[in-house]
């Protein structure tokens, strides 16, 4: 992270999730996780994606990426809901009281 290699940090953390059964493990949630997410594989596999992961124990499944468009495209093929935003990396801030 302090060599902004956000790749890298992608790489442990699919590591953990695809690779090491987080996913599974997480699938009490939601079931289908384990399914759709093996769908998506590819975008990190093929280096489409930085990271790729599900959000805490799921059903929230993530990406991110400078390739938008083809990350979007994929998640619209596995018949995922799809949300977009930038990353916010400035500091907390109560915005309204």
């Amino acid at each position: 992270m302090e060599r902004r290699d956000l790749a890298t940090v992608g790489d442990v953390i699919y590591d953990y999730r695809f690779n090491m059964g987080s996913i599974k493990n997480c699938s009490f949630v939601y079931p289908k996780i384990v399914s759709l997410t093996n769908k998506l594989t590819f975008l990190k596999e093929k280096g489409i994606v930085d990271v790729l992961s599900i959000s805490s124990v799921g059903p929230g499944i993530f990406a991110i990426t400078k390739n938008k468009n083809k990350c979007v495209n994929a998640f619209k093929e596995a018949e995922l809901k799809v949300i977009t935003t930038e990353i916010e990396n400035n500091k907390y801030r109560i915005i309204k009281k």
